[in-house]
């Protein structure tokens, strides 16, 4: 007919999304289905494709590039069909992180597992920002703050875990390691107290107080006694 004629031509001179709602309009989805698969504009299938229909299309293509080991297209394809941890899996276990990346990008905020998988993988390739973009669509402080502590932004980590109490301990202990690294002792100890961890801030002052004894520090070694004291006051 005509319409599939003018359909044809839309197609031919890229005027793509025109020739589809022809096709539409003509009961002809597949052909749409097809073209726009073709063209590897798999975000557009699911407007001709719908429900359990549009999953299993899209995993049987997934398998499908995953066997011919087209592993980009596969993960393309396991996101459109709602698969999405595997996905990120598969990319991440061929160590392609740089199309994890993209691919990450595309999956729904619903699919926090994922979320969470990708920006994991990706932390650990030191693509920060990436991870951190990925953990914002979660609205997950929990995880925001663990990418703080990671990249050591402290001042930003510690302002979570002051707007959000919950956070105290995984943010003030890896602070308190940090400052006592740093030999910033005193500041560790403080947060070693506010993380609850009463148990690593007695072995940092067992620590300090042997070294004070060997080294002759008598006022640093009272100071040090004091403090165990008042932790080990505080355990019971």
């Amino acid at each position: 007919t005509q319409d599939h004629l003018n359909a044809e031509v839309d197609a031919w001179t890229s005027n793509f999304d025109a020739a589809a709602r022809v096709w539409t309009r003509l009961g002809d989805n597949e052909r749409a289905v097809q073209m726009y698969f073709d063209l590897r504009q798999f975000d557009k299938l699911k407007k001709f494709l719908t429900g359990d229909r549009m999953k299993k299309f899209a995993i049987q293509q997934a398998e499908s590039f995953q066997a011919m080991g087209d592993l980009d297209l596969a993960a393309e394809m396991y996101v459109v069909g709602g698969e999405s941890l595997k996905a990120v899996t598969l990319l991440n276990e061929a160590n392609k992180i740089d199309s994890l990346c993209e691919v990450s990008k595309k999956i729904e905020p619903s699919q926090t597992e994922a979320l969470q998988y990708a920006a994991d993988a990706l932390m650990k390739h030191d693509m920060i920002k990436e991870a951190t973009d990925l953990l914002a669509q979660l609205d997950d402080v929990s995880s925001l703050a663990k990418v703080r502590v990671y990249t050591k932004d402290w001042n930003e980590a510690l302002s979570l875990a002051k707007m959000h109490p919950a956070l105290l301990p995984e943010v003030f202990l890896p602070f308190a390691r940090h400052l006592f690294e740093d030999d910033q002792y005193f500041e560790s100890l403080v947060s070693f107290f506010i993380a609850g961890r009463v148990d690593e801030a007695l072995k940092s002052l067992n620590v300090l107080l042997d070294n004070a004894i060997k080294m002759h520090r008598y006022e640093d070694v009272s100071f040090f006694l004091y403090g165990r004291t008042l932790g080990l006051a505080s355990q019971c």
